[in-house]
């Protein structure tokens, strides 16, 4: 067995700036698990007002999406994009559902919403459109 250690997919990718690879992966990935629900937490040492989340998922690079009639690609949809997700704000023991999207199929997701007092924030990645991983490239909140 060939293993080699890397922080290539871990957690500080989601906010290093980089919406795709570029000397390095910039990605975060789960482990090859796709019935499990992974949670992404962002935490503040200070309460933070939050009006606005922008995930970019990962809908593969490198992969050809072809719909021609002539010729298809076996999905409709790019597997390693998150089909299922919840964004929830917490202050506290407080829990607010800031967002939920049943059915994704896009890259890039801008969530916005009246001003909200938080401690801190929970992504929970429900189901993939196909993929045995989770994966996300960038979060960003404002």
């Amino acid at each position: 067995m060939f293993k080699i250690e890397t922080n290539g997919y871990a957690g500080e990718q989601l906010i290093n700036g980089y919406k795709r690879p570029f000397g390095s992966p910039n990605l975060w990935v789960s482990k090859m698990d796709q019935h499990k629900v992974e949670t992404i937490s962002l935490t503040w040492e200070e309460t933070q007002e939050v009006s606005e989340i922008i995930l970019t998922f990962n809908d593969d690079v490198n992969e050809d999406l072809v719909n021609l009639h002539h010729h298809r690609t076996s999905f409709e949809t790019m597997p390693e994009l998150i089909k299922d997700y919840e964004i929830w704000g917490i202050s506290g023991v407080k829990r607010q559902l800031l967002a939920k999207v049943v059915g994704n199929r896009v890259r890039q997701r801008k969530h916005q919403f009246d001003p909200q007092q938080v401690d801190r924030l929970e992504i929970n990645l429900l189901e993939t459109n196909g993929s045995q991983f989770k994966s996300l490239f960038e979060v960003r909140v404002y």
